[in-house]
């Protein structure tokens, strides 16, 4: 047998332990990927509830598996004990009107020097903004995100791009940072906001933009119209599209001559729009 083999008798590497003071969508995300590797999580709700198990559907499912007590139900003694015992701590999220915020990032760190902390904020130190509220709509509307479409108005994206970047963000911070433990022996604050959380809708087309395709400078126009068309049995379709030439397409397949189109515009993929 190698030296690399393991005994079948071999005790199984302890459990990553995790208390959850989060609200919302983002730490929900984290924690959840956390529960589903293996770790044991400990969350702990605000005196008067969370109020986004009403928010989000499927909020119940997120918290499924994880012991949860709720802040009157458990003494300070016992909340530093827990917190001692743990690896990770889980902070912060989103806001709401009268939520009680729990834990605090820099005195957990400090109390526990080999606790990995993970705070989201509403917005990075950075921009002075610590007190702000940090909703998502709230978020998406000072990041500009909902200018993304229309010139006039704003349109909230309903995918929820803030949380899922903060998640993403939160979740690789703390990973890495329980690496870094790992050689080191300290913890330390793990930092991610909303805010660069909607910042993390744009990563994705940075490599894109280094080696440009027709595809990449494919701009969709703002201020679209929506497609909706009436059927012979007086029903309407709203089709909604967003790749380059689509419309275009689309027209040429109902049968549609429609003089103000541009179909060389919009048609820049790999051949002209035909009529099928």
């Amino acid at each position: 047998m190698s030296q690399d083999s393991k005994s079948p008798d071999a005790p199984p590497p302890p459990r990553l332990k995790v208390l959850d003071f989060g609200t919302g969508m983002a730490p929900a995300i984290v924690t959840r990927y956390l529960l589903e590797t293996g770790a044991e999580i400990l969350r702990i709700e605000p005196r008067n509830g969370d109020p986004f198990y009403r928010k989000y559907p499927a909020y119940q499912v997120w918290q499924r598996g994880k012991e949860v007590r709720h802040r009157q139900d458990v003494s300070d003694a016992d909340l530093a004990a827990c917190a001692a015992n743990a690896d990770v701590c889980v902070v912060g999220g989103e806001d709401f009107p009268g939520l009680e915020r729990l834990g605090d990032a820099e005195q957990l760190s400090r109390q526990h020097p080999r606790l990995v902390v993970l705070s989201i904020t509403a917005y990075p130190e950075a921009l002075s903004l610590p007190n702000r509220a940090g909703a998502e709509i709230l978020v998406q509307a000072r990041s500009g995100l909902c200018y993304e479409h229309y010139t006039a108005r704003p349109l909230r994206m309903s995918f929820e791009p803030c949380n899922y970047g903060a998640a993403l963000q939160g979740l690789t911070g703390l990973l890495g940072a329980l690496f870094d433990r790992e050689r080191g022996g300290r913890g330390q604050v793990v930092r991610t906001s909303l805010f660069e959380g909607a910042l993390t809708y744009g990563c994705s087309l940075w490599s894109e933009a280094s080696k440009s395709t027709p595809m990449f400078e494919f701009a969709i126009p703002k201020d679209p119209h929506p497609l909706i068309f009436k059927c012979k049995d007086g029903r309407f379709v709203h089709l909604i599209m967003g790749s380059a030439g689509s419309k275009a397409k689309l027209y040429g397949v109902l049968g549609i001559n429609d003089p103000t189109l541009d179909a060389t515009a919009e048609c820049r993929v790999s051949r002209p729009c035909a009529r099928t």
